[in-house]
């Protein structure tokens, strides 16, 4: 008898305990979106939602939808005498479309969708943002929120109650919390506006999710008091990330995962099961997120059932490669902006620490850039020339070495060039089609007569279709 009562004790103190780890809220988590639905972004207007997704709302592409109508789109302004308010999508991107709804004058549903490969037993959240896009008094939005079974039975339900007038457009969250019983896997979302159409009525609806909601999990790097760390290339250290989670289920399982996308995409780390991982150490530069999942035994490996903790970043940065450009001409009067990219510091030839340094004469200049780990150092020459197309006024051809040639003087490389000299009674005494060469002041091998001499000149510069001409005169002095 005495081993008949102590088997009940047992089973009782059991039972209470799992009803007192279930009973408590488990929501202080989630886990990635099963459904995520942003709208996308983009100009003008997104595409209408896909058949069944609305009962009765057809689409327009309107940024001020009449009643009975929806509308994709990143804005609303100017509608109806201003009566509506001029807003965006709840996150502030100008390029973020909503729903844009201009309610029927019958209640009905806007939303609906139905989701499988859930687990049973499991708490998910169901939320989304709206906001009352009325600017003036008028009939207020009443949305229920509801999940339901495939046959249509209700299985948990949330009302926002009427949704005020903001005029300072603030978007605000709505959802709840759901468990599922433990003979469903599967369920349709429902979303209805319960006030009739007519005047008022109209919302905007932003970011519908539903995701696993789970115990609260903290996470930190041991002996480390941020969850971001940067790690040199090459470095030894072994890292310890811990975390404390909520008693929530009855039995927890564990995964570390990684990301290398900056959270877009996250795998799981082989064997790395536990409460606590060491992070071994990585010479490969990048962004690596860490993440601890945490599921009901038997559920770790469904994503649909697992919740998430916050990341932990460890960033690699790579040798800093700083880039000066190859050797440079800098027109005379002109400057030139030095830029050798993106790092933490910067030290120029003459200590200025600014990320660009301004190029005003020629000469070599060099800087030397730092990240966390390093330091690296470049340079370049800036040859300062003459731009333009310059023809001398005068010449000297007295075999003293200066000033010997009439030529162009430029910088530029020519694809095109014609240089033709003629004397005081308009005949040819010199012609080239080589920028290279100039005249020497001789005409079929004689020396020419001092005085001056007319010219002209056409030219194409390389890589352009635009023919340059020139002319004008020239001193020859002996």
């Amino acid at each position: 008898m005495k081993l008949i009562r102590c088997l009940a004790c047992s089973l009782l103190l059991i039972h209470l305990l799992i009803s007192s780890v279930n009973g408590q809220q488990c929501t202080g988590s989630l886990g990635d979106p099963i459904v995520n639905i942003t709208f996308g972004a983009g100009g003008n207007f997104g595409k209408p939602l896909p058949a069944g997704v609305t009962s009765n709302l057809q689409y327009v592409a309107s940024v001020c939808p009449n009643d009975g109508y929806y509308s994709i789109t990143n804005s609303t302004s100017g509608c109806f005498g201003n009566s509506w308010l001029t807003t965006k999508d709840h996150t502030g991107d100008p390029n973020g479309y909503f729903m844009l709804i201009n309610a029927s004058y019958e209640p009905s549903n806007f939303f609906i969708q139905k989701i499988d490969g859930l687990c049973p037993g499991t708490t998910y959240e169901f939320a989304a943002w709206l906001l009352n896009v009325l600017y003036n008094n008028g009939i207020l939005p009443d949305i229920t929120f509801s999940i339901e079974t495939v046959t249509g039975d209700t299985l948990g339900l949330y009302n926002t109650g009427q949704i005020p007038v903001d005029r300072a457009g603030n978007w605000k969250q709505y959802g709840f919390n759901f468990t599922t019983p433990s003979d469903i896997s599967t369920i349709v979302l429902r979303m209805r506006n319960n006030a009739p159409g007519g005047n008022g009525n109209d919302l905007g609806l932003d970011d519908i999710t539903f995701r696993p909601a789970g115990p609260s999990i903290s996470v930190g790097i041991q002996g480390h008091p941020d969850n971001e760390l940067v790690v040199c290339p090459g470095s030894p250290d072994i890292f310890t990330f811990n975390s404390t989670i909520d008693p929530c289920y009855v039995s927890a399982a564990y995964q570390w995962q990684l990301s290398r996308d900056t959270g877009r995409n996250w795998i799981n780390i082989p064997g790395e099961t536990s409460a606590s991982f060491q992070r071994k150490p990585t010479s490969s530069p990048g962004i690596y997120l860490y993440r601890l999942a945490v599921a009901q035994t038997g559920n770790i490996g469904i994503s649909n059932c697992r919740v998430v903790s916050a990341n932990i970043k460890i960033a690699v940065p790579p040798t800093p490669a700083p880039d000066l450009g190859p050797p440079a001409f800098l027109c005379k009067d002109d400057s030139l902006l030095l830029s050798p990219g993106n790092f933490d510091s910067y030290r120029w030839q003459d200590g200025s620490v600014l990320p660009t340094f301004l190029v005003k004469k020629g000469g070599n200049y060099s800087v030397t850039v730092s990240n966390a780990c390093e330091s690296v150092s470049t340079s370049v020459f800036i040859q300062e020339r003459v731009c333009g197309f310059f023809f001398p006024t005068a010449f000297t051809p007295n075999n003293d070495g200066i000033n010997e040639t009439f030529k162009i003087l430029s910088s530029y490389s020519l694809s095109t060039y014609d240089l033709r000299v003629f004397n005081r009674w308009g005949q040819l005494v010199f012609h080239t089609n080589d920028f290279r060469n100039g005249w020497d002041g001789t005409i079929n091998g004689q020396a020419a007569a001092s005085g001056l001499y007319v010219w002209k000149c056409e030219m194409t510069v390389a890589g352009s279709n635009q023919t340059v001409y020139k002319n004008g005169r020239v001193n020859l002095i002996r």
